[in-house]
C-alpha cells in the first residue's frame, strides 16, 4: 500500500472512530441520566432522630437506616440545649428549650443554627411541640402565675392563647392528632389531680377526657385521627384499649392475663405493635387493629416500640446484650439489627420522614 492509499485508508476510518466514540459517550450520558432520574423517583427512606452528647453539648442527628450514616441536623448552636429538640416536618427548623445566660428560654432555629425566635425571658416557657405538618408550634408559658397554652406559626410569629383554662400545671408534651386539628394534653389540676383534655387548635373548644381515660398511659393517636390507643389499668392489669374520640366507645383489644402496654399504630392504621410479658419478659407483639391475630415478633427482651413512617421497620429498645441499645426489626419479625447503644447521653427521639 503506497502513501496515497494509506492516507485514503485512514481518512475513511476516521469518521467511523468518531461515530463510535460519540455513541459510547451518548450511552454513558443516557445511563447517568437514567440513574439520576431513578434515584429521584425513589421515595425518601425514613430516618431516625438521635439526640447525643458530643463534647460538652447535645446535638441532633439523623440516622439513615439504609446507608447507616449519621448526619448532624443543626449546626452546633452557641447555647446549651436543655430539652430534646423538636424537628419540623420540613427538616429545616428546630425548636427546643435552651440555657441562655443561666435562664431558660424557648428557641427556634434553622438548620444553619440561625436564631429565628426566642421567647421572653420574663416568662417561663416549656414543652414546645410541632404540628405534624410543621406549620405551627404549641407550648406552655406563664408570667402571671397561671400556665397558658399558646400557638404560633412556624416562623415564630402570631402567638396567641388556645385555651382559657386556669389553675393547672402541665407536665408532658402536647400530643397532636395526625391531621393537625386537635391536641391532647395532660395537666395537674388543683383538687382533681392528673387530668386529660382535648382541644381544637383553631376554635379553642376544650373537652375533658379524664373520665374516659382514667388510669391510663402510653396514649397514641391512630393515623386517621379518630381513635386513641392506650394502656389501661382499669382491670388491675395492663391492657391495650382503643377509644373512639367522637362517640366515647372504648374497646379492650388484648383481654389477656399478662401485662400489655406501649402500643403504637402501623402507618396504615391496620395493626398495632405493643409490649407484652406473655412469655415471661417483655417482647414485641403485633395484632390487627381489632385485636385479632396477635403474634410475637421478638425474642430476647424489647420495649418502647416505634413504627417507622414507611411501615417497613420497628425501632425498639432492648438490653439483650447487657446494656440498653436501640434495635431495628422488620415488621414481619425478620432482619433484627443492632443500631447503637443508648444512655442518658444518647437518646432515640423518634422517626423523621424527609419531605418529597
Amino acid at each position: 500500500m503506497n502513501d496515497r492509499e494509506g492516507f485514503m485508508f485512514h481518512t475513511h476510518r476516521l469518521p467511523r472512530v468518531l461515530v463510535f466514540t460519540s455513541l459510547i459517550w451518548l450511552v454513558c450520558c443516557l445511563l447517568l441520566l437514567t440513574a439520576r432520574l431513578s434515584a429521584q423517583s425513589q421515595p425518601a427512606s425514613a430516618q431516625m432522630l438521635i439526640w447525643a452528647l458530643r463534647g460538652e453539648t447535645f446535638n441532633l442527628y439523623r440516622y439513615d437506616t439504609e446507608r447507616r450514616l449519621f448526619a448532624q441536623v443543626v449546626k452546633t448552636p452557641p447555647f446549651r440545649m436543655i430539652s430534646p429538640p423538636q424537628l419540623a416536618a420540613d427538616g429545616q427548623h428546630v425548636i427546643f428549650e435552651a440555657d441562655r445566660d443561666g435562664e431558660r428560654a424557648l428557641l427556634l432555629v434553622d438548620t444553619r443554627g440561625r436564631q429565628l425566635f426566642e421567647s421572653s425571658r420574663t416568662a417561663a416557657t416549656r414543652l414546645p411541640s410541632w404540628s405534624p405538618q410543621g406549620d405551627r408550634i404549641v407550648f406552655w408559658s406563664t408570667d402571671d402565675g397561671y400556665w397558658h397554652f399558646n400557638v404560633m406559626t412556624h416562623i415564630g410569629s402570631g402567638e396567641r392563647p388556645v385555651t382559657s383554662l386556669t389553675g393547672l400545671v402541665p407536665y408532658s408534651y402536647p400530643l397532636w392528632s395526625p391531621d393537625g386539628r386537635r391536641i391532647l394534653f395532660r395537666v395537674w389540676v388543683a383538687e382533681q389531680g392528673s387530668s386529660i383534655f382535648l382541644v381544637d387548635i383553631d376554635t379553642g373548644e376544650t373537652r375533658t377526657l379524664t373520665p374516659l381515660l382514667s388510669a391510663t398511659g402510653d396514649l397514641v393517636w391512630s393515623p386517621d385521627s379518630q381513635r386513641l390507643a392506650f394502656r389501661s389499668e382499669r382491670e388491675r392489669n395492663g391492657e391495650i384499649h382503643v377509644l373512639n374520640v367522637a362517640n366515647g366507645e372504648q374497646i379492650n383489644l388484648t383481654q389477656h392475663r399478662a401485662t400489655d402496654f406501649q402500643p403504637d399504630w402501623s402507618p396504615d392504621g391496620r395493626q398495632l405493635v405493643f409490649v407484652s410479658n406473655r412469655q415471661g419478659s417483655g417482647e414485641l407483639f403485633i395484632m390487627s387493629a381489632d385485636g385479632s391475630s396477635p403474634r410475637q415478633i421478638t425474642n430476647g427482651g424489647a420495649w418502647s416500640p416505634d413504627w417507622s413512617p414507611d411501615g417497613e421497620q420497628i425501632a425498639f429498645v432492648s438490653r439483650r446484650d447487657g446494656d440498653d441499645a436501640l434495635y431495628l426489626i422488620n415488621a414481619d419479625g425478620s432482619s433484627l439489627r443492632h443500631v447503637m447503644p443508648l444512655s442518658p447521653q444518647t437518646l432515640f427521639l423518634g422517626w423523621f420522614m424527609p419531605p418529597g
